[in-house]
């Protein structure tokens, strides 16, 4: 048992730190990031999107998302459905999310909306203690051994305000997800783990080019909370805070669709540059498909080669199919 949670103490660090996933196409996935959005930016749709992350590498990872919600114009609210799974190849593990969220939005001083969201989300982790230590190594090869599986289940909060202007011309967002804390036994003693909130900022800004063009920047910050651990009355730090942010510009034609070109950066780890395309289809433009990569360098044998990863996404708004059946 002691050897068991020793080995979680030492390779944390490898878990959290040597595999890192998020979205390049940040508009499909506004409900996972901030609640608020529900509540007037990013209402009445249905979205679906899907990522494999460096696919071939003992890293790889695989997230997929869904969210679904409804505005009631006299109640000035929107009730949305959330959830989420991602599955990383590298520690053999598996977070499996659920989630109920409500919006709610407020005009304000003639111009912009408030816009506020809280969001409860029942999460589920699995974890292959034994493989938690795999390290990207080209020229070295692994022997997958089964081993125990650390289980946890819990509730967690997410909560975030975004200011709106009311021509949709920018927004700004700010959020907090809270992570659980669960307590493991090893032998008699208690080992509390315990990872700090994520803070995350948001923002887009769009100049129109033609009625029917413009473009549209986007942008990101967290900063992760850090991982601890208490036994015996004594803290250890597994996780220091890690820092992320991430940047795209886009050109927008409402009838065909965009292209955009984004980075990222990973601070003390890595960054990728990232293309984005997306399809606008149907009557009012109700459907869109979306598709984007991104690229990560690295060196092998004296060269310089890429890690890939590819993502699918679908926006439906819900309106507009509304709309057309009315006519």
């Amino acid at each position: 048992m002691y050897r068991f949670f020793a080995t979680i103490l030492c390779f944390a660090p490898f878990l959290l730190k040597a595999q890192v996933a998020s979205y390049n196409q940040y508009s499909a996935a506004l409900a996972g990031i901030n609640p608020a959005y529900i509540a007037c930016v990013d209402r009445d749709q249905l979205s679906m999107i899907f990522r494999d992350q460096w696919p071939g590498y003992k890293q790889q990872s695989l997230l997929g998302e869904f969210s679904v919600n409804r505005f009631s114009t006299r109640f000035s609210s929107s009730i949305g459905l959330f959830g989420s799974y991602k599955n990383f190849n590298q520690e053999s593990s598996d977070i499996k999310n659920a989630g109920l969220q409500y919006g709610y939005r407020v005009y304000f001083l003639n111009s912009v909306f408030l816009n506020f969201g809280l969001g409860v989300t029942a999460s589920e982790m699995n974890v292959d203690i034994n493989n938690v230590h795999y390290t990207y190594d080209p020229k070295a090869s692994y022997t997958y051994v089964p081993g125990p599986i650390i289980q946890n289940r819990a509730l967690r909060l997410s909560y975030g305000l975004i200011i709106q202007e009311e021509s949709n011309g920018f927004y700004g967002g700010i959020s907090v997800r809270d992570h659980a804390v669960y307590t493991m036994l090893d032998g008699i003693d208690a080992i509390t783990v315990e990872q700090n909130p994520t803070l995350s900022l948001q923002g887009m800004y769009r100049v129109p080019i033609t009625r029917k063009a413009l473009f549209f920047a986007f942008g990101s910050y967290e900063k992760t909370g850090k991982l601890t651990t208490t036994n015996l009355g004594k803290e250890t730090v597994l996780q220091p805070s890690f820092h992320y942010m991430f940047l795209q510009g886009n050109f927008y034609h409402s009838q065909l669709g965009s292209f955009g070109i984004g980075y990222k950066a990973y601070f003390g780890n890595y960054g990728s540059t990232h293309l984005r395309y997306s399809l606008v289809l149907g009557p009012g433009g109700f459907f869109t498909l979306g598709y984007s990569h991104d690229a990560k360098p690295y060196i092998q044998y004296d060269r310089i080669r890429l890690k890939t990863s590819h993502e699918v996404s679908i926006k439906i708004k819900l309106l507009a199919i509304k709309t057309k059946k009315g006519r």
